[in-house]
């Protein structure tokens, strides 16, 4: 099964522009030599799939999105008995320095460790589309501009856990290798070599 609200109507002067939302059980195999003429965010949330973009081809299972930019050549399709996406499109005036602003340029995968926050959004704009009473799709705007801020919020939280999980990981390594000799906190820090506090790299002191 499959549901799309496409094309929906609004202000095309709003800095962000809901375009369409959706949902599917089994994503039919796309190909987009071209790519699509404004940005999407496909969000899984079941079953799993291959994504080929930017040259790279990687699979996306649940709790994983992908991003694409408008005009991103790119091809996805089902691995598996089921794939199920949870899609949105989007433009708007502000739109591009907007994404610019959150890091999305350019096609992006990302393994959410927490999507609640982006979850939500997606609901809601969705029951206020389905609504259809006049004025929801200028609500849904607003919703989808707070869509775009909590999948950017998703995505530098997944970003920090996965920086943290690495630095856990090579320090693990270093304590395995060098367990016979005096292991001190400057060494393990020279080893991971990445900032341990968000903003802020720990000095190195001989």
């Amino acid at each position: 099964m499959d549901e799309a609200i496409y094309p929906i109507t609004a202000n095309t002067n709003s800095p962000i522009t809901a375009n369409g939302i959706g949902w599917c059980d089994y994503q039919y195999h796309c190909v987009r030599k071209e790519g699509y003429p404004i940005p999407q965010i496909n969000f899984c949330t079941g079953g799993s799939g291959v994504l080929i973009a930017d040259g790279k081809t990687t699979e996306i299972t649940t709790g994983m999105s992908f991003f694409l930019p408008q005009d991103q050549p790119h091809e996805y399709y089902t691995t598996g008995n089921q794939w199920h996406l949870r899609w949105v499109t989007f433009s708007g005036s502000g739109c591009s320095h907007l994404l610019e602003q959150f890091g999305l340029n350019n096609a992006a995968v990302i393994k959410h460790s927490d999507s609640s926050g982006i979850d939500s959004a997606w609901q809601e704009m969705y029951n206020i589309l389905k609504r259809g009473s006049e004025n929801d799709a200028l609500l849904a705007n607003a919703v989808m501009y707070r869509y775009l801020t909590e999948y950017y919020i998703s995505k530098i939280n997944s970003e920090s856990t996965a920086s943290e999980q690495s630095a856990f990981g090579l320090a693990s390594e270093f304590i395995s290798a060098h367990f016979t000799e005096e292991i001190t906190i400057s060494k393990i820090i020279l080893c991971i070599r990445i900032p341990l506090f968000r903003g802020f790299t720990i000095p190195f002191y001989s």
